[in-house]
């Protein structure tokens, strides 16, 4: 489940590089949206039975395991294990979920 208001991004949505942000600005300003952008695209995946609360961000590379809950608000930068259950900026690990498997 993915509540409200979750952000999944599978890119830095901008260069980390002042200059390179600066250029890509500039040529979005001038030319309209370039064509080919190099942003480190990573997959988000999310395995079977996730819950994803409302609010929280899931940031590029990140996998959520299997039945693992993403409390509201929290932001994960960090794999999150099957069966666990994590929260808070950054996101840590709350408690684990014993006898949750199906």
């Amino acid at each position: 489940m993915i509540a409200h208001s979750v952000n999944i991004f599978d890119n830095l949505t901008h260069p980390i590089d002042s200059a390179e942000r600066h250029r890509q600005i500039e040529e979005m300003f001038t030319k309209g949206h370039p064509r080919k952008l190099d942003l480190d695209e990573r997959p988000v995946t999310i395995d079977d039975d996730a819950w994803i609360a409302a609010g929280a961000f899931v940031m590029r590379g990140v996998r959520i395991g299997a039945r693992a809950i993403v409390a509201a608000g929290s932001v994960v930068t960090k794999d999150v294990a099957a069966d666990t259950v994590v929260a808070g900026n950054p996101a840590l690990v709350v408690k684990t979920i014993p006898g949750n498997e199906s």
